[in-house]
């Protein structure tokens, strides 16, 4: 009788148990909840300050400067990496009034302690050079075109001799 009476008080103690992890999975505690929501907001608030950084910089053709090249209206990528960094980014197009990409850039928070950073990175796919400026501030030009094919770089030739034709066949739809 005893060891009955000891298997129905396991049984029933092992269903309390279950019920209550159930209870736990479908609803989870404040706290995860809270946490999850401010993660939302820095994440929220990192692309928004991305997108808003990326409309700042002007970007020309340096024997044009009066025609700058276009931003794509949105982002073409957006990332998020909670592992390493906390990076928060989006990568951004300018491109030729032909519509051809001319400048690839992201823009990306990431924190270091308790201080959050922001950095910015940009790839010209013009063929020839260009400047880039900050509202009333002019930040950086070069006047060096990509290497043409064959021609002496303080690359290896051989493993970059398509790099010049590679942009004219990057295709970048306006619609993303």
């Amino acid at each position: 009788m005893f060891k009955t009476l000891q298997h129905i008080a396991s049984v029933i103690f092992l269903g309390l148990l279950a019920s209550a992890a159930a209870q736990d999975a479908s609803k989870p505690n404040a706290a995860k909840q809270k946490i999850s929501d401010s993660r939302k907001a820095v994440i929220e608030h990192s692309l928004g300050v991305a997108d808003e950084l990326s409309k700042e910089y002007v970007f020309a053709p340096i024997d044009a400067t009066d025609t700058p090249f276009e931003l794509q209206e949105k982002a073409i990528f957006r990332h998020t990496q909670t592992v390493r960094g906390d990076d928060i980014g989006s990568v951004y197009v300018w491109k030729e009034k032909s519509g051809r990409p001319a400048i690839v850039g992201v823009i990306f928070g990431w924190s270091q302690a308790r201080v959050r950073n922001v950095q910015h990175e940009f790839h010209s796919l013009h063929s020839k050079g260009i400047t880039m400026d900050l509202p009333g501030k002019k930040v950086w030009s070069t006047n060096l075109p990509l290497p043409s094919p064959g021609s002496p770089s303080r690359l290896d030739s051989a493993d970059h001799a398509g790099l010049q034709e590679h942009p004219r066949r990057l295709n970048i739809p306006a619609s993303l």
